[in-house]
């Protein structure tokens, strides 16, 4: 009926000290997502390698101190060659790269997707094909704005996994990352 009973999560999960829930999907087993880390690494991996049978749960993202996970990606069923990873960092460097060169793992670390500078993090990973993709972030005074990058002018942002990435020519402190209509 869609509606719950009213039990805490925690009566269903065993959250380890300090922990807490960063995200909750319901999928197919073979659906493919994207999973990153504020680290900057990421891997592909299927939803059927994220779920555990014990209630306490199963590690499969390696998270390094002060780090913490970010929003997992859906990738399509479109022809994953023509579908790219947008990664965005706190200080405003974007870089999109080919599907392709991220491994699909069941568990781990993952592969670096963007080179972070010190005191840098990635605050939002997107898998984009043709799509427009809307920056989140901060404007003036703090206000929450987006901006837009159309397929033309993700061209000059697009280089190899692992790169730095190119400054955003927008005027806001980026918090986040999706895909446009």
């Amino acid at each position: 009926g869609g509606r719950g009973d009213g039990a805490p999560l925690n009566t269903l999960i065993d959250f380890q000290a300090g922990g807490k829930l960063a995200q909750a999907l319901t999928a197919a087993p073979e659906d493919k997502y994207l999973v990153a880390s504020s680290g900057g690494y990421g891997f592909i991996t299927s939803v059927g390698e994220m779920t555990a049978r014990n209630k306490a749960g199963k590690v499969f993202l390696t998270l390094e101190k002060n780090e913490y996970p970010l929003i997992s990606q859906k990738i399509g069923d479109d022809d994953t060659a023509t579908l790219s990873v947008a990664a965005l960092s706190r200080n405003g460097r974007l870089l999109l790269f080919a599907l392709s060169e991220l491994k699909e793992m069941a568990k781990g670390r993952g592969l670096m997707l963007i080179d972070l500078g010190k005191d840098d993090e990635l605050v939002g990973v997107a898998v984009i094909g043709k799509e427009p993709l809307l920056i989140q972030g901060a404007g003036r005074a703090g206000k929450e704005t987006q901006a837009a990058l159309d397929a033309k002018a993700q061209t000059a942002f697009r280089a190899s996994r692992a790169r730095r990435g190119q400054e955003i020519p927008f005027k806001l402190k980026p918090t986040g990352i999706k895909v446009g209509q």
